[in-house]
């Protein structure tokens, strides 16, 4: 028993390893290096909301640029609230006290 928890460990491994030395990923490597189900890669794929590429081979086989999952993957980043407190600070110091209705002159 212990055995065949070791070896499926050392697969994830292995795999996980053989991931990272890839730059180009088809539709279940993509799902596993962002950690989402590959049903939903379909759905992201199919509404093109995520870069994908076709081969010239008929277009069967949809492939994945590691870069572009990345640019995907962070490109709709949250400020934290220390952010956005500091973005609030500028603006109030930054704004223009005249012209304001109940402002001191």
């Amino acid at each position: 028993m212990k055995l065949t928890h070791i070896e499926e460990q050392l697969q994830r491994i292995e795999r996980a390893a053989l991931l990272g030395a890839k730059t180009v990923y088809t539709m279940d490597e993509a799902a596993v290096f962002l950690g989402l189900s590959k049903s939903y890669i379909y759905e992201l794929v199919s509404r093109k909301d995520i870069p994908y590429c076709k081969a010239d081979h008929g277009g069967r086989i949809t492939y994945f640029n590691r870069s572009d999952l990345e640019a995907w993957a962070t490109s709709h980043r949250v400020a934290s609230n220390a952010e956005v407190s500091q973005q609030a600070v500028a603006h109030v110091v930054a704004a223009p006290r005249t012209g304001r209705k109940g402002a001191r002159k």
